[in-house]
């Protein structure tokens, strides 16, 4: 059985990234848990486990993974270290002595256990006082609701976390009601400022990537502008010592360090590195998404007709968050870069070439496995290949941030 999985970061209250949920199905991309769901989801676990490396997923957070009442009683959740995994119960979970007990065995070794989707209906009185986090969803919750529940059950060891939240002002709202962590896509739209204090690119960036774009490139032009920026040529030259790119060879000038790396990947590695400096004070986890989804988008490129246009891909991925870091709308920005129409098209989410591979890389972030496979089947790519280059894409952006 082939193994899919995304991933959705759940945030603290200083946006930082507290965990993930993992979100694994079987690879016919079932929505929810089947009859048999016990024995898939079983599978998809330990392969999740054992296949794709749970240390290179979470990069140092914890797990936040949905068992069943039997997979709970089958003592499933063991196979983790309790260091890494948050063991979330099913809501609709009709617990027994059994079930109890084992819930009891596992936070006595030290995991904790979350109850997910809770509301003022839930009966089981004897499930809540032993959970340590309590998910309410806010699609599924009014106002009201979502503050009383905070107000009767929280205490010294119960936290809240607010899922679905998909608005800045609904996070702001669960900050203020006492709610701990977050999950959701509220940080996907742009917070809009007034006057003059919109986040800009570094002007040499500009400058470099209109070079890089010409028919015909100059490396000594290049060089002139990356002289003037300090910052600049001292990541140039660490990129070019880095695993990426090292050479036994002393870097002798700017130029050098240029062509050593080649017309192609500098466009890709100045582009990255435009992002990176300005999301410098935005949450990291936006930064990583970006990345993941540069090499996501290039990867899937890479492996259709389309394949001469995979770094173009690299740049629709990289750039398809760049109005939630500044904090502009993708109109006031998209102009200032040398981007092919049918990129910025896509960017704009109207129709072109590839807001396919967009729509899909955010889809699969999602965990919307069906409405994937319906794109994937348009750039004829199967559903394993999306897996494997998600994962591959991780990879390498904990490479990146190992060495920047």
């Amino acid at each position: 059985m082939n193994v899919h999985i995304a991933r959705q970061p759940i945030f603290d209250k200083d946006m930082n990234v507290y965990a993930y949920e993992l979100l694994y199905r079987s690879g016919e991309g079932v929505s929810e848990l089947a009859t048999d769901g016990d024995y898939k989801t079983s599978e998809v676990v330990f392969n999740t486990l054992v296949t794709m490396g749970l240390d290179a997923m979470l990069s140092g957070c914890k797990a936040f993974i949905n068992f069943t009442k039997e997979t709970i009683n089958n003592k499933l959740p063991e196979m983790f270290s309790n260091k890494i995994l948050v063991v979330e119960l099913l809501e609709d979970i009709i617990p027994d002595d059994l079930f109890i007990n084992q819930c009891q065995r596992l936070k006595s070794n030290g995991y904790l256990l979350a109850l997910d989707d809770f509301d003022s209906s839930y009966a089981y009185e004897e499930v809540v006082k032993m959970v340590d986090i309590i998910k309410v969803d806010f699609m599924l919750t009014t106002q009201d609701e979502r503050r009383i529940l905070v107000k009767k059950y929280k205490n010294n060891h119960v936290r809240f976390l607010a899922e679905k939240v998909e608005s800045i002002e609904e996070f702001n709202e669960a900050k203020n009601m006492g709610y701990d962590y977050f999950q959701g896509f509220f940080f996907s739209k742009p917070i809009l400022v007034s006057g003059n204090d919109f986040k800009t690119f570094n002007s040499a960036y500009a400058l470099i990537l209109t070079e890089l774009n010409n028919p015909e490139p100059s490396y000594d032009v290049l060089e002139g502008i990356i002289k003037k920026d300090f910052s600049i040529t001292f990541k140039l030259l660490k990129l070019v010592n880095s695993a990426a790119f090292y050479s036994r060879n002393r870097i002798t000038s700017i130029k050098h360090a240029l062509t050593m790396i080649g017309f192609k990947e500098l466009r890709k590695w100045f582009s990255l590195m435009m992002v990176r400096d300005a999301g410098q004070d935005q949450p990291k986890e936006l930064i990583r998404m970006s990345l993941i989804r540069a090499r996501l988008a290039e990867s899937l490129i890479k492996s259709t007709v389309y394949k001469k246009r995979a770094s173009e891909g690299f740049l629709l991925g990289l750039f398809s968050m760049i109005d939630v870091i500044l904090d502009r709308r993708m109109v006031e920005i998209i102009d200032d870069l040398p981007l092919e129409p049918d990129i910025i098209a896509a960017l704009y989410n109207e129709e072109s070439t590839f807001l396919g591979i967009l729509k899909m890389i955010q889809l699969y972030e999602h965990g919307e496995w069906k409405q994937v496979k319906q794109l994937l089947e348009a750039y004829d790519l199967d559903f394993l290949a999306i897996s494997t280059f998600y994962l591959e894409a991780i990879d390498w952006v904990n490479i990146i941030e190992e060495m920047t």
